[in-house]
């Protein structure tokens, strides 16, 4: 409906660096973001859609949320045939540096 329509144009116009937690962006920059939290609904709608590009930010999106407070680095969406079936990434908490534990994620 109107809302779904809503959300796909929020996220289409999202900027890129708001996708990623390790830029400093946080959740509540993401559209249907409210205080703090997120329209999962909406959001897991999303990673399938038939736009790429929507479906590549959804994904960024959902991860951004998933591994919150962390921060996501080494993103990579890996495509079949015009679809999302997976991505893989490190996390790690929001130290420093010398302090950072890197974790993978599928």
């Amino acid at each position: 409906g109107e809302r779904v329509e809503h959300f796909r144009q929020e996220l289409k116009q999202l900027n890129e660096k708001a996708l990623y937690v390790g830029r400093g962006a946080g959740a509540e920059d993401l559209p249907g973001a409210a205080d703090g939290g997120l329209d999962l609904e909406l959001l897991v709608d999303t990673l399938s859609d038939a736009d790429n590009a929507i479906q590549s930010k959804a994904m960024h999106a959902y991860l951004q949320w998933l591994a919150t407070p962390s921060r996501l680095t080494n993103v990579e969406l890996i495509q079949a045939s015009g679809q999302l079936r997976a991505a893989s990434w490190t996390q790690h908490y929001p130290v420093s540096h010398a302090e950072a534990h890197n974790r993978e994620g599928v």
